[in-house]
């Protein structure tokens, strides 16, 4: 078990540092094409296309349930949010 433990927490770390070069590099991507004002960008393996920040409504459901609890009540549904899984949790030392 141990051993599998040091495996997997090395993998981690190097899951851990490729994701932050990989967020990096989307990010220098982007400035790039902003700089530019390229909004789609084709090569022959691979197309990019930069989408500009939106503004969204979103429902204040919390809001809603304080003013409506029955209403709110009434169109609840029941829906499985997480599956099957295990979870690790490491001490800090």
């Amino acid at each position: 078990m141990e051993k599998l433990l040091r495996e997997l927490e090395a993998k981690e770390k190097l899951v851990k540092e490729v994701t932050e070069d990989i967020a990096r590099i989307k990010e220098d991507l982007m400035q790039e094409m902003k700089k530019e004002g390229i909004d789609k960008y084709l090569t022959k393996g691979a197309s990019i296309s930069y989408i500009p920040s939106s503004v969204s409504y979103v429902f204040n459901s919390r809001q809603f349930r304080q003013e409506n609890s029955q209403l709110y009540e009434s169109y609840l549904n029941q829906e499985r949010v997480t599956n099957e899984q295990i979870r690790i949790s490491r001490s800090k030392s």
